[in-house]
C-alpha cells in the first residue's frame, strides 16, 4: 500500500475523513491530526482490498478508533456506536467523502436571511452560546433562542429540500 498512498488517494479521501471525524464531535484541530494518523495507519496497516469504498470504510474506522483512543470526545460520557455512526454517515451522504452535504449547506446557508446566517455564525462557527447570539446581535436571551429556533428550522428545511432533489 506504500506505492498506492499516493497524493491522488489523499486527496480523494483527506476530506471525508476529516468530516467524518467532526460528525464524532471532534474538534477542527484535532480533526486535522487524527485524519493525517489515519493515512499513516493505513501505510502502516493498508486493507486487503484496494477498492475505494473499502478505503474510505477503512480510514473511518480508523479514524474513529483513533478518536476513542484519544479522549478528545467533546461529551466523554456519551458512548459511540460505530453502527449508528455509520448508518448516519450513510443516510446524508451519497458519496464517501460528504462533499454533496456541505454544498448542500453552503447553498442552504446562503439563502438565509442576514441575521439568521450571523447567529448560526455565532453559534456554530464560533463555538459561541445563546449568550454570545444574544450580545453580537443586540437580542435578549429569549431572542436568541427564537431566532436560533427558527434559523435551524429553515435550515433543516432546506437542507431536507435539496436531498429531497439529487
Amino acid at each position: 500500500m506504500a506505492d498506492a498512498l499516493t497524493p491522488e488517494l489523499i486527496r480523494r479521501h483527506q476530506n471525508g475523513v476529516w468530516r467524518y471525524l467532526r460528525l464524532l464531535g471532534c474538534e477542527p484541530a484535532a480533526a486535522d491530526d487524527l485524519t493525517q494518523e489515519a493515512f499513516l495507519a493505513l501505510l502502516r496497516h493498508p486493507p486487503s482490498s484496494t477498492e475505494p469504498a473499502v478505503i474510505a470504510r477503512w480510514l473511518r474506522t480508523t479514524a474513529l478508533n483513533l478518536f476513542r483512543n484519544t479522549g478528545r470526545r467533546a461529551r466523554q460520557d456519551l458512548p459511540l456506536d460505530e453502527t449508528a455512526i455509520e448508518l448516519a454517515w450513510a443516510s446524508h451522504v451519497r458519496s464517501t467523502h460528504g462533499d454533496e452535504v456541505f454544498d448542500d449547506l453552503e447553498h442552504c446557508m446562503a439563502g438565509l436571511p442576514e441575521r439568521m446566517r450571523q447567529a448560526l455564525t455565532v453559534r456554530y462557527e464560533a463555538n459561541g452560546n445563546r449568550r454570545a447570539v444574544a450580545a453580537a446581535l443586540d437580542l435578549n436571551d429569549e431572542g436568541a433562542k427564537s431566532l436560533l429556533r427558527r434559523a435551524r428550522e429553515r435550515l433543516a428545511r432546506c437542507l431536507q429540500h435539496q436531498r429531497e432533489q439529487r
